[in-house]
């Protein structure tokens, strides 16, 4: 049985071993040798973990924080922020305004992202919001998938494929046309190495091969190879779509 030692409180500049600790509170610049076991996990200034972390409670970062290996928070994740995990990430629920970085897979109930995330493998929850940019290597899958896509004109999102129930993309801000009214050729787009699976999928400024659904609406800017629907299909004016089959 694991030895469950004292809450870790550093102020300043510290290191740790790595062990099973009760809460751990960083507030300035902390580094962390080793795997970690905690019940809850507050980090405000900077933090490195040169293991993994497993919380039994709540991860809350302010500032920045790399993790070496995977991250398991039983509760929640919240990052304002940078926040870097070269392994896996598994949540109750993940909230982050920032960037996020996960080098592996994302296992969540709930995904809110505002700002930037960065994704190599596949993200899977029930509920995924992304509002910014996003790249993500593998398979963003979730019954509700949510994305806004960053109306600078400057961030462009690239994801490998989508699948879910109810599936939408949009435009946040200005969009193409920028704030004075000028034509902006970098508006934002979704670029979807893949297809796109879904019952109903709404799609703004996206570009994809294939898109499959019960109910489609194509809207404005997307470019897509092929669309195969089951019961209903619209495209906007502007959009382009090389094929549409009733399946």
């Amino acid at each position: 049985m694991a030895i469950i030692m004292n809450d870790i409180k550093i102020s300043g500049s510290g290191k740790i071993s790595g062990g099973e600790y009760d809460a751990i509170s960083v507030s300035g610049s902390a580094k962390i040798s080793g795997s970690i076991g905690c019940s809850e996990m507050k980090v405000s200034g900077s933090c490195k973990v040169e293991g993994d972390v497993f919380c039994r409670g709540d991860v809350r970062v302010s500032g920045s924080c790399k993790i070496d290996g995977s991250v398991t928070a039983e509760n929640s994740l919240h990052v304002s922020g940078s926040f870097v995990c070269e392994g896996n990430l598994k949540a109750g629920k993940i909230a982050a305004s920032g960037g996020i970085t996960i080098n592996k897979n994302i296992s969540a109930s709930s995904v809110e992202i505002s700002g930037g995330i960065k994704v190599g493998g596949d993200i899977s929850g029930e509920q995924v919001e992304l509002r910014g940019c996003a790249d993500i290597g593998g398979l963003l899958n979730a019954e509700q998938v949510s994305i806004e896509l960053d109306g600078t004109g400057i961030n462009k999102s690239e994801i490998e494929s989508i699948g879910g129930g109810t599936i939408t993309v949009k435009r946040r801000g200005e969009g193409k046309w920028g704030i004075f009214g000028v034509w902006n050729k970098n508006y934002p787009t979704l670029n979807v190495k893949g297809s796109i699976e879904g019952d109903s999928i709404s799609l703004t400024d996206t570009s994809a091969s294939v898109v499959r659904g019960k109910n489609v609406a194509i809207c404005e800017n997307c470019r897509i190879g092929r669309v195969e629907y089951s019961e209903g299909y619209t495209v906007s004016e502007g959009s382009q779509v090389g094929e549409a089959v009733k399946i």
